[in-house]
């Protein structure tokens, strides 16, 4: 399991797919390569990483080997996640976050939570949630 960018902290595996976070002066990792997001939109879309539209060099992660497995840490505060997969973030959410997978926020969050999986929050939360599994507030 990929060890992130939070004190050794893992997180879970994401299926590849149509993935979107919105986020602002961020750094997002995935599958152990770095990018900084100066302020827009991250898509993964057919194994590709996408920043503001424009297609990132991925040749050196494991998202072009074709084991469909994607792994996502986003350090500083988010918009919106909308994913096919699981996410950890270390900052808040401002407007809801909506995956298929589990979810690990460290940090507050406001807004609906929709996801097939757990939920962990190490900080408030305001709004509804829809969770898979385990719901973890903190």
């Amino acid at each position: 399991m990929f060890k992130g960018i939070f004190n050794n902290s893992s997180i879970t595996n994401s299926v590849i797919g149509g993935s979107s976070i919105s986020m602002s002066g961020n750094k997002v990792t995935i599958n152990g390569k770095t990018i900084q997001v100066p302020n827009g939109n991250v898509s993964i879309i057919n194994s590709k990483v996408f920043v503001n539209g424009k297609e990132i060099d991925t040749s050196d992660t494991d998202l072009n080997t074709g084991c469909g497995i994607v792994n996502i840490s986003i350090e500083g505060n988010v918009e919106k996640i909308d994913c096919n997969g699981s996410v950890e973030v270390k900052g808040s959410v401002s407007k809801g976050i909506d995956c298929n997978g589990s979810i690990h926020i460290i940090g507050d969050v406001d807004g609906k939570i929709d996801c097939g999986g757990s939920v962990k929050i190490q900080g408030d939360h305001k709004g509804s949630i829809n969770a898979g599994g385990s719901v973890s507030i903190k």
